[in-house]
C-alpha cells in the first residue's frame, strides 16, 4: 500500500511539472469555414472543431501557416475573405512550441497541450499513455492500457501498467507480451 501511494504521489509530481507532449489532445475552434490544404472538399464548418492538431506548419515557399491534425489533413490559420486575410482557426487548449524544425520545405513547430485546459483524468491517461508508448508499447496498445489505469485502478491490467511505471521489467514484459500475442487482460473492458 505504501508503495502504491508513493508511486502515485511521484506520478502526480511528474504530471503537475512536466509539459504534455499529448498532441491528440490539441484542439482549435474554427472561426471561419476552413478547406483541407491537401483536399479542399474536406472543409471544417465554422463553430466546429479542429481535433489531434500535432503540428504547426509554415509553408517556407508560400508563409502559409497551418495545424495538422496526427492521420488526418492541414487546414490554414487564416483564409481569404473579402480582399483579405481572416483568422480561420484559433487554438484551443495548447500553444505553439517555440523550436522550430526546418525540413523539406516547410517550418514546424511542435503544439504543447496547455495541462489546466484538459480535464484532470484526460490528462493523467494521456501521460500514462505517453510514458508506456516511450516504454515500447504501440499508441493504441498503451492508450487502452492507460485507460484501465486511471478509469480501474484495481484491474488485473492496472496492476500490470502499475509494475510497468515502476521500472518492473518482468511486469512490462507481462504487459507487453499480452498486446502481442492477442491475449491480453487489458484489450476489453472487465
Amino acid at each position: 500500500m505504501r508503495k502504491m501511494f508513493l508511486l502515485g504521489f511521484a506520478l502526480m509530481g511528474l504530471i503537475q511539472s512536466a509539459p504534455a507532449w499529448s498532441n491528440d489532445l490539441c484542439k482549435a475552434r474554427v472561426l471561419q469555414n476552413v478547406p483541407a490544404i491537401e483536399d479542399p472538399t474536406s472543409v471544417l464548418k465554422r463553430g466546429s472543431f479542429q481535433t489531434a492538431i500535432s503540428v504547426y506548419r509554415i509553408d517556407a515557399a508560400t508563409k502559409r501557416s497551418m495545424f495538422c491534425s496526427h492521420g488526418g489533413y492541414c487546414y490554414p490559420e487564416k483564409v481569404q475573405l473579402n480582399g483579405g486575410d481572416v483568422l480561420a482557426l484559433q487554438l484551443v487548449n495548447c500553444e505553439i512550441g517555440s523550436k522550430p524544425d526546418v525540413s523539406y520545405g516547410s517550418i514546424d513547430f511542435e503544439v504543447i497541450v496547455v495541462r489546466g485546459a484538459i480535464p484532470t483524468q484526460k490528462m493523467r491517461e494521456s501521460d500514462v499513455a505517453d510514458k508506456l508508448s516511450n516504454m515500447g508499447l504501440c499508441l493504441a496498445c498503451a492508450s487502452n492500457a492507460a485507460a484501465f489505469y486511471v478509469r480501474k485502478p484495481d484491474s488485473q491490467c492496472s496492476n500490470l501498467v502499475r509494475g510497468s511505471l515502476e521500472d518492473n521489467p518482468v511486469t512490462f514484459s507481462e504487459l507487453k507480451r499480452g498486446f502481442d500475442e492477442w491475449d491480453d487482460v487489458c484489450k476489453y473492458w472487465k
